[in-house]
C-alpha cells in the first residue's frame, strides 16, 4: 500500500506538486535521517545530507516516473550523499592531513600553503574517482575508523574482500599522489 501511495505521490511530484513533495518528505525523512546519522556519525551533518537528498529529489522530479521502489532509491541517494559529505568534510584521512602538514612545515610560504591545499583537493578528487564500492569501503575504514570486521558485517561481505578493497584503494591513491607530488615538488 505504501509503495502504491509513493507512486501516486511521485506522479504528482513530477508535475511540480509541492504538496506531494512535502508528503513524501514527511513519509521518508526520519528513516533517511537515522540512516544518514549512522553513516556520518553527526546529527548536523546528517541534517545537511537529508536536505541535499530532498533538494535533489525536487531538482530531478521530472525523471522520477521510472523509479519503482522509492524507499530503495532514497536510501541509495542518502548513502551516496552521506559518503560525499564525509569525503568533503573536515574529518579528512589522517594520512592526507599528515601530507598537508608535512608540506606546510617544509614549505611555509603562502604559495606553498596554497599548493598544499590544492594537493589535498586533488587527492580528494582521486578518492571520489574510486569505484563506488571501493570508495565506500575506503571511507568507512579511513574516515569513520571502522575495523575490517565492522565494515564486512555492515556491508555483508567478507573481511578478505574489505582488506583487498582497502589495499586496492590505497594503491590507486598512492599512485596518484606520486604523480601529483612530482608536479608540486618540481
Amino acid at each position: 500500500m505504501k509503495d502504491h501511495e509513493d507512486q501516486v505521490l511521485l506522479i504528482r511530484l513530477s508535475e511540480g506538486d509541492e504538496k506531494a513533495f512535502l508528503m513524501l518528505y514527511d513519509r521518508h525523512w526520519e528513516r533517511l535521517f537515522i540512516y544518514a546519522v549512522h553513516i556520518v556519525k553527526d546529527h548536523d551533518e546528517a541534517e545537511d545530507v537529508i536536505q541535499e537528498v530532498f533538494a535533489k529529489l525536487w531538482r530531478i522530479k521530472e525523471s522520477l516516473l521510472d523509479v519503482k521502489n522509492l524507499s530503495a532509491y532514497l536510501i541509495t541517494i542518502t548513502k551516496n550523499q552521506a559518503l560525499r559529505s564525509i569525503l568533503n568534510s573536515k574529518r579528512m584521512n589522517d594520512g592526507l592531513h599528515s601530507l598537508v602538514d608535512y608540506i606546510d612545515a617544509h614549505y611555509p610560504s603562502i604559495e606553498k600553503e596554497y599548493e598544499a591545499r590544492e594537493l589535498a583537493t586533488l587527492i580528494d578528487k582521486h578518492i571520489d574517482r574510486l569505484p563506488e564500492k571501493m570508495r565506500e569501503i575506503f571511507v568507512l575504514s579511513r574516515e569513520n575508523g571502522l575495523s575490517n570486521k565492522e565494515i564486512a558485517d555492515s556491508l555483508n561481505i567478507s573481511e578478505h574482500t574489505v582488506k583487498k578493497q582497502i589495499n586496492n584503494s590505497l594503491k590507486r591513491i598512492r599512485s596518484s599522489i606520486r604523480y601529483i607530488l612530482l608536479i608540486f615538488i618540481s
